[in-house]
């Protein structure tokens, strides 16, 4: 079945044109949760340099995905190229039993796309949401993968692995060459590479875990995708969102909450100097001390002062820690705030749409056992928001090597609360969408996180 030209929207006939100059086009299908419009646009400034061009070819859910696909990659567009998609998204091509495992219909599918008229040209990369046996990753070489790939790598490691894979096949003569050699590639590096992933995957997970649990909002499906607002508590008086975008696979950045028995609320955010499975271990570390130190303190500097001392004792690495916590008070209508060198929370005031700066600061964590720390505190009313962030937000660069900085930053936030006064998580989620137009696609340097507060 071909769908004709009256069911294409505007919006994908404009994906087609997308960077018609590039050298190899990949075609993205399926993969809307990997790669939402944002993040696609950020790959795709990184993969500019080495002529790539990643073009999402997003179907309706009411729609056939096949007869989709027969539509964008029929002969006047395309007579060979790459499609990345998943395995769910290739699995619902044809109407293959649910009985049958993932692994076997995948299989099947990639056997039914190599005799269609249209996709048969199709050289397929994979993404994957678990981590793959070495008999399910043969059994995909076999039926025509060229590569696997993990969902949840960073973008600069997605650049990095489709630019290598991609220039690599473009020099081999035919796809069954492509494919003999990565089998014995599969085959010889499998093992190894299975056990380091699991390694890896599972100290993804634990330090995921570590961050806040994620609410429904209105008896929705969470969704955990990148760049996604989470919802992690609501009164009510108070709602608290956040958003971690590490740099790495693994990061060094951690928020978190904890309500006391008397009602008041303690948030705490923080950022470990360095990167990398050193810096999970710190923030597990952290999360640990935290929760036992809130057992019996609760203003910030009881917290912070508890905190240096007992990670000064176990972290002899080098690296150190920055950190705000803030304790609301009264249903949210009173705030302590105190810090150890990490970057002033923005305190929005509803009443007269204007921003100050909770200015309150002591040495980082880890530094000087003992050292004290001091606090604040301020009235808050209706609608005001506090914004805590860590320095991956500020310090962000663009092509040109600028820094956003925090002035930028103080500017943007009442001109977003303002475009969006309910709050909702659309607010973090839009002022992600500001940083990467200034980015321009500029690599992160470091964990991007982001904490809102939001008086009702």
């Amino acid at each position: 079945m071909m769908m004709s030209e009256s069911t294409i929207t505007p919006a994908y006939e404009s994906t087609f044109s997308m960077q018609q100059s590039a050298t190899l086009k990949v075609w993205v299908f399926g993969c809307e949760a990997t790669f939402p419009a944002h993040r696609l646009e950020q790959l795709n400034h990184q993969l500019a340099a080495a002529n790539i061009c990643l073009i999402d070819l997003p179907y309706e859910s009411q729609k056939d995905p096949l007869a989709w696909l027969e539509y964008w990659l029929n002969a006047q567009y395309l007579c060979n190229g790459w499609i990345l998609t998943s395995e769910a998204a290739l699995a619902s091509l044809y109407e293959i039993p649910q009985s049958h495992p993932l692994e076997q219909r995948v299989a099947i599918a990639l056997e039914k796309m190599a005799t269609h008229p249209i996709l048969n040209g199709l050289q397929c990369l994979l993404i994957t949401d678990d981590v793959l046996t070495t008999e399910t990753l043969k059994t995909y070489v076999h039926a025509g993968v060229c590569k696997v790939f993990r969902r949840d790598l960073s973008l600069e490691q997605w650049c990095e692995q489709l630019t290598m894979s991609l220039k690599f096949a473009e020099k081999l003569m035919n796809v069954q060459a492509f494919a003999i050699e990565q089998t014995v590639l599969n085959e010889g590096f499998s093992d190894r590479s299975l056990l380091i992933e699991k390694e890896l995957n599972k100290t993804r997970l634990l330090q995921q875990s570590l961050l806040p649990p994620t609410l429904a909002i209105d008896n929705q499906p969470i969704v955990n995708e990148i760049g996604r607002s989470k919802l992690h508590y609501e009164s009510e008086q108070i709602r608290v969102s956040g958003m971690y975008i590490p740099c790495d696979a693994i990061g060094g950045d951690l928020y978190d909450l904890c309500e006391f028995h008397d009602g008041s609320l303690g948030v705490i955010i923080t950022d470990v100097s360095g990167h990398g499975v050193p810096a999970a271990f710190v923030t597990a570390l952290l999360k640990s001390s935290f929760y036992r130190i809130t057992h019996h303190h609760q203003t910030p500097d009881q917290v912070l002062f508890q905190l240096n001392n007992q990670l000064s004792a176990v972290v002899k690495t080098g690296d150190y820690l920055t950190a705000a916590y803030l304790h609301f008070l009264d249903g949210g209508k009173t705030v302590e705030y105190g810090g150890a060198g990490h970057p002033y929370p923005i305190l929005y005031r509803a009443k007269t749409n204007t921003v100050e700066l909770l200015a309150e600061n002591g040495t980082p964590l880890v530094w000087v056992p003992d050292m004290p720390y001091e606090m604040q505190f301020t009235g808050l009313e209706s609608g005001d928001k506090i914004l805590l962030f860590t320095d991956g937000v500020t310090e962000l660069t663009n092509p040109q090597e600028e820094l956003y900085s925090e002035e930028r930053l103080a500017t943007l936030v009442p001109e977003i609360i303002q475009e969006f006064p309910e709050g909702d998580g659309e607010i973090l989620e839009a002022i992600v969408m500001e940083l990467s137009d200034f980015t321009q696609g500029h690599p992160l340097n470091d964990d991007l996180t982001m904490v809102l507060i939001e008086i009702k």
